[in-house]
């Protein structure tokens, strides 16, 4: 049900990883692919996938074409094509995405954006508090 990217979140081609122990204060910028297990704080942008681990901790803005996140992130993250969320994981932040998956468990605080068409048409979902007890206080527009 829930496809990892490689074994373990693990992609095959790391270009950049942010080890267990280091912090990274700035911009973390990158042409391939990026693990972060320790902790970054500013923003992170990279073309192909980024890979945030289960101790990591990213208070960060974040852009990728596709992110598998296991720790924690705050800040807003825009994923071109799909995050995937597992059980472990927390997002406090925005989120635009084309398609997303998350693990039971997995915590997301903050609007979601879904993309149609990542370049055209937004599908947008808000949620709202009403007073239908059948929709448990949830709106779709």
């Amino acid at each position: 049900m829930f496809q990892k990217p490689q074994q373990n979140g693990y992609i095959k081609d790391v270009e950049t990883m942010i080890a267990p122990g280091v912090r990274v204060e700035g911009e973390v910028s990158s042409q391939g692919n990026i693990t972060v297990e320790g902790e970054v704080h500013g923003s992170i942008k990279t073309d192909l996938h980024l890979r945030v681990g289960k101790d990591a901790k990213i208070s960060a803005n974040v852009r990728a074409q596709t992110a598998y996140v296991s720790g924690h992130v705050q800040g807003n993250l825009k994923v071109k094509d799909k995050l995937e969320v597992t059980e472990s994981a927390t997002i406090i932040g925005d989120i635009e995405t084309k398609t997303i998956v998350v693990a039971e468990g997995g915590v997301i605080h903050g609007k979601l954006t879904m993309l149609t068409d990542a370049k055209t048409k937004e599908l947008k979902t808000t949620f709202q508090k009403t007073e239908s007890k059948a929709l448990d206080g949830v709106v779709v527009e």
